[in-house]
């Protein structure tokens, strides 16, 4: 009987405090339809995942040092091989990462493979130059 009645006190304590704690508001608490209106106004996943790959993209030193060549002028990989002092495997997939966020693209002229700058790696250029 006594274990029972303690384990009673014990759950109206526990209710009386989660209760309790349900009114009390924080001095952050925001309405639900402030949140609607702040999620309205954040950037979409999508465009957030982008930006996140550009930002990657733009991390590694060698690969600035790439679009920076390719900003003064379209180059073939043999170039761009003398310029990065790097080998042809290591400076593809440097590439190939700037390829795919979309700041360098690619032709083939024969047997070339001729890099170029595009308008969203000029504009990232334009924010690192000092």
């Amino acid at each position: 009987m006594l274990k029972r009645r303690k384990i009673e006190k014990i759950y109206l304590s526990l209710k009386f405090i989660s209760t309790y704690m349900s009114r009390k508001k924080s001095k952050y608490a925001i309405d639900e339809c402030i949140i609607k209106d702040l999620l309205k106004k954040l950037p979409k996943d999508r465009a957030l995942a982008n930006k996140s790959k550009i930002f990657h993209a733009l991390s590694e030193p060698a690969r600035m040092k790439i679009l920076s060549a390719l900003s003064v002028r379209t180059l073939c990989v043999c170039v761009l091989t003398e310029i990065t002092k790097m080998k042809y495997s290591k400076l593809s997939y440097h590439l190939s990462v700037l390829k795919g966020c979309g700041l360098v693209s690619s032709k083939e002229d024969g047997n070339w493979i001729i890099y170029s700058i595009t308008a969203p790696g000029k504009r990232m250029i334009k924010l690192f130059r000092y």
